[in-house]
């Protein structure tokens, strides 16, 4: 019995990879999740509107990648996910990065400084190009609009990394009027809404971390409205589950009477109030 390699042609396979269930929402909270882990205190998160020329830049402060990293971190499926991992690492299979990004768009540039050095490594994933080569080339260096607008903020940075999102084909999906543009802004909108929740444990606290979209910096939103006093808070309970504790910290929300029209609304969250109710871990 022989073996016989079979890679998978990179055309067919990219294609598929833009389609694995992402929503605005969750693909920029994965790119995010990538900057917490890097140990980044600031996070910018810039939207510009361009139409065929718009972008989104997401920029930190972490610890920034060499060349070899930023390179083995922009493979598909760069890490192992057998393999032990830091309690505070929040990717797992090595893929939300690029499937993130394709999930938006067709041109996925990445700009990382390590410290203490001044270099800026950039490698690029190009869609258009990966189809049309049916290889899975990496360009080294950007020159377009959107790059050459990001960077000139990221240039002043110590060290941290830079992703830019261009050809925005699976965002922008209609002919550009007033309408789309609403419509655009209202998707950043609740993008916002969408990340106060799944990082309000990051955004608060001793050390929390800050968010900025175009400059506004994002507030952590409370599921269990600790802030209210009408909020029932019980003592916290421990449950067995094998060797381990599981600590249970339960909360009954207040009823409507008893709170104002927008406490009320700002309670409500991304998803409204039955879809927010249940278990956060």
């Amino acid at each position: 019995m022989n073996l016989k390699t079979a890679i998978p042609d990179a055309a067919p396979l990219v294609l598929s990879l833009r389609s694995v269930g992402y929503t605005l929402e969750t693909a920029i909270a994965d790119i995010v999740d990538n900057s917490i882990t890097a140990k980044a205190t600031e996070i910018h998160i810039d939207v510009n509107w361009h139409e065929d020329a718009s972008f989104i830049s997401i920029m930190d402060n972490g610890y920034g990648m060499n060349d070899h990293e930023l390179h083995q971190a922009m493979k598909i499926g760069a890490k192992n996910p057998i393999m032990p991992r830091g309690y505070d690492d929040l990717g797992r299979f090595g893929m939300g990065l690029k499937t993130a990004a394709f999930s938006l768009c067709k041109r996925l540039t990445v700009g990382s400084k390590h410290f203490g050095t001044n270099i800026i490594c950039v490698r690029v994933w190009d869609i258009d190009n990966v189809v049309n080569s049916n290889k899975w080339e990496l360009f080294d260096d950007s020159s377009t609009y959107a790059w050459n607008e990001a960077i000139r903020k990221f240039e002043g940075y110590n060290q941290g990394t830079i992703v830019v999102l261009e050809k925005l084909d699976r965002l922008i999906t209609e002919r550009y009027s007033d309408q789309a543009v609403s419509r655009f802004w209202q998707r950043i909108a609740d993008m916002e809404r969408h990340l106060s929740m799944v990082f309000h444990k990051f955004l608060s606290g001793t050390n929390p971390i800050q968010i900025f979209i175009n400059g506004t910096k994002i507030e952590p939103w409370d599921p269990f409205m600790r802030n209210s006093f009408a909020t029932q808070e019980f003592r916290e309970e421990f449950v067995e589950m094998g060797d381990k504790n599981i600590r249970i910290h339960t909360f009954i929300l207040p009823h409507h009477s008893k709170l104002s029209v927008k406490e009320y609304e700002d309670a409500a969250g991304a998803s409204g109030w039955l879809e927010q109710q249940g278990f956060y871990v």
